[in-house]
């Protein structure tokens, strides 16, 4: 339940956190995300590689916030994902050359913070 978890902070969101991010191609991998709220958009990249370009998706109008495993990406992992269906969340660009970060926190408490987080943006 949504808010039977304590809000997370504009700075917690900003200093970021390590989640596992499934994409279509390759094995799921740790990636450090945050929020940049000057650009309104999520940033991540390989938490090993300080000097790593950032990669990025805008949050805007066009952009769904969706509990579980609910992307093509991670129906590709369902055997893997069995059973974490809770601590799994995809920020989803709707449109045009539609996309989606589909990550997977360590918590129910942590998505759902991040989930509640990022839709009231």
């Amino acid at each position: 339940d949504e808010n039977s978890c304590s809000k997370m902070s504009l700075e917690e969101a900003e200093r970021g956190v390590s989640f596992v991010k499934y994409g279509r191609n390759g094995k799921p991998h740790v990636r450090r995300v945050r929020y940049d709220g000057i650009n309104r958009v999520l940033l991540w990249r390989d938490p090993k590689r300080e000097n790593e370009r950032e990669r990025s998706i805008l949050l805007s109008s066009t952009t769904k916030v969706l509990e579980g495993c609910n992307t093509r990406v991670f129906k590709k992992y369902s055997k893997r994902l069995e059973g974490n269906n809770d601590l799994c969340f995809s920020v989803v660009q709707i449109g045009k050359g539609s996309r989606s970060l589909d990550l997977e926190a360590s918590s129910i408490e942590e998505r759902s913070r991040w989930v509640q987080f990022l839709r009231s943006m």
